[in-house]
């Protein structure tokens, strides 16, 4: 492969016929599973504050705005963030306010003296803030340079922090921009769970091999799914009740979780739009564009699907 060269090249990795010749790939499923790998290993090395910070789809959105807000002329500041979660019916103004006093209490948010309210100030974010994403970013790269080695060469550069933030605003356009419109999925509510994303990668993980469908069954453990992700036993309950209650699992014996074809299915193109989310967010980054539609910085769902912005942390 070779690296693609306009911006009409990075929309075309997107459609619908890109998303299912990758999803048709014999290497495919295998990336999937190292990806999600890659995000728990890079979860067991966060600090309380990276794991509350990251626990879910808003407060994911609302670190990646966080991060490019900084980065802009304005700066970050609570009224910048509130406009931007708004915009997209992200986060509530509470919420917002939420997770900056939880940043600012654990030390990775600035707030500094000055005449102006506090919401007007601009902010300061602490290397570990901004560095905490950036490894993940790295590592995903190099697995999905797998699927596409073109961008091989290009992992190394998120070192560099303009580099990094060009493509975390990348991420962020594009996924606002394919994501945003449309109808609530079956892996929906799973991202909007404290947790929730990296319970149902965990399972992903605990399958037997050479299952048909990406999601088939697994064993299951209440007691080490609450210690591994910080929830509580009662929350994993709940999840798993709603899931069930939709048609999306069900659990058979207190140990055991069987998912439904059609959660299988939205999980596997969640997926493959993250890999390839990513893909034509390093080529953009790599033309050294700019999006032309500065207001598209805004947190979007699509950020925590995680990936490298898409995936949970």
């Amino acid at each position: 492969m070779t690296l693609h060269r306009s911006l009409d090249d990075v929309a075309a990795m997107l459609s619908d016929g890109a998303l299912a010749a990758l999803r048709a790939g014999p290497d495919f499923r295998a990336v999937v599973e190292e990806l999600i790998a890659e995000s728990l290993d890079n979860y067991q090395t966060f600090d309380a504050a990276g794991c509350w910070m990251t626990a879910d789809v808003g407060r994911m959105a609302l670190y990646v705005a966080a991060l490019l807000l900084d980065a802009q002329p304005g700066g970050l500041t609570v009224a910048a963030l509130n406009t931007s979660a708004q915009s997209y019916d992200a986060s509530s103004r509470g919420r917002v306010a939420q997770f900056i006093r939880f940043a600012q209490d654990a030390g990775e948010i600035t707030v500094p003296a000055g005449p102006e309210p506090w919401t007007q100030r601009r902010l300061g974010l602490r290397a570990v803030f901004v560095e905490r994403l950036q490894r993940r970013a790295i590592n995903e790269a190099r697995v999905i340079s797998r699927l596409a080695p073109e961008i091989a060469p290009l992992a190394a550069s998120l070192e560099d922090d303009a580099t990094y933030r060009r493509f975390l605003l990348w991420s962020a356009v594009l996924a606002t921009r394919e994501r945003m419109v449309g109808p609530t999925t079956p892996v929906t509510m799973f991202l909007q769970r404290q947790s929730g994303m990296r319970i149902l990668y965990h399972l992903t993980l605990d399958q037997p091999p050479g299952r048909e469908r990406l999601l088939e069954d697994a064993a299951l453990s209440r007691n080490q799914l609450s210690k591994l992700y910080r929830v509580s036993r009662a929350h994993i309950n709940r999840l798993l009740a709603d899931a069930e209650a939709d048609g999306l699992l069900s659990c058979p014996r207190p140990n055991r979780v069987v998912f439904s074809a059609a959660l299988s299915d939205d999980f596997e193109r969640t997926m493959a739009f993250i890999i390839q989310m990513n893909r034509a967010a390093f080529v953009a980054t790599a033309l050294e564009a700019t999006p032309s539609d500065q207001a598209s910085i805004a947190p979007s769902p699509a950020l925590n699907l995680s990936s490298s912005a898409g995936l949970p942390a």
